[in-house]
């Protein structure tokens, strides 16, 4: 039961949409009893309903404010006292971003564990659902790839990783997602188009053959700094060293001096 009193702007309340919770958006009253609100649906919609004091036993209030928050500070999460609170809880769904950062090696024979990676297994068991979202969940290292995947399923991914005994398909758990396809909420691309655009000097043969082969022959070489300065594409390769910017005339003037 809620009182008309109780309803403010940003409340969620059950009960005033059929089988549905809906977020006051403005309230008016009109003389004590009476309060005429304006209300969104999951949906977004927007409706207005006039509630009497005979409809307060049927209003639920569930909660102030946003349903959704995506800024809160996740770094409350590696708190003690806040996992504990933690275990207390439920979920159906549970999204963790840069995800390779739950990290956890061998070292010896131990293994050595991130604090992000207990946070990791202890969020594993408290939710149906586990996604864990990451570019680079592989490290070079199959034993501690196989840790990372334990967050997943501990069974399958228990103990040290040992070629010919524990399994490596993973296609079941992973779902490799180029980010030009994400969407946002709304449906639209996350990403705008990136289109390339080949410049012409680079569709000449001669001269992608010198720009290949000063750029390989410098990059092996100790100290590009200070290797072969007086040629162009040496001093080039010198200045990209020393994070000073390269412009595409700059290469095209190296190129040019070489041939």
């Amino acid at each position: 039961m809620a009182r008309l009193e109780d309803l403010t702007p940003g409340t969620l309340v059950k009960g005033i949409v059929p089988d549905a919770t809906a977020e006051l958006v403005s309230v008016k009253w009109h003389g004590s009893d009476v309060l005429e609100v304006v209300c969104k649906d999951s949906s977004g919609r927007l409706g207005t309903e006039i509630l009497f004091r005979d409809r307060e036993p049927s209003l639920q209030i569930l909660t102030a404010g946003r349903p959704w928050s995506f800024d809160g500070d996740g770094k409350l999460f590696r708190h003690e006292e806040v996992q504990a609170k933690l275990k207390d809880t439920e979920w159906d769904l549970i999204v963790c971003g840069e995800a390779h950062k739950m990290s956890a090696t061998f070292f010896g024979g131990e293994v050595k564990h991130t604090k992000r990676y207990h946070l990791g297994r202890l969020l594993s068991g408290l939710t149906r659902h586990f996604l864990l979202m990451t570019a680079t969940p592989h490290n070079g290292k199959e034993e501690d790839f196989q840790l990372f995947m334990a967050l997943l399923d501990g069974d399958r991914f228990e103990g040290k990783f040992r070629d010919g005994v524990h399994t490596t398909n993973t296609s079941d758990l992973m779902r490799r997602m180029v980010k030009e396809r994400l969407l946002k909420f709304d449906g639209t691309p996350l990403f705008p188009e990136r289109i390339a655009v080949y410049d012409r000097m680079l569709r000449q043969p001669h001269l992608r053959f010198v720009l290949a082969d000063d750029a390989v022959y410098e990059c092996a070489t100790p100290s590009p700094r200070l290797a072969r300065v007086q040629d162009p594409f040496g001093t080039l390769l010198a200045k990209a060293k020393g994070s000073v910017l390269i412009s595409p005339r700059d290469i095209l003037q190296a190129a040019t001096k070489t041939s």
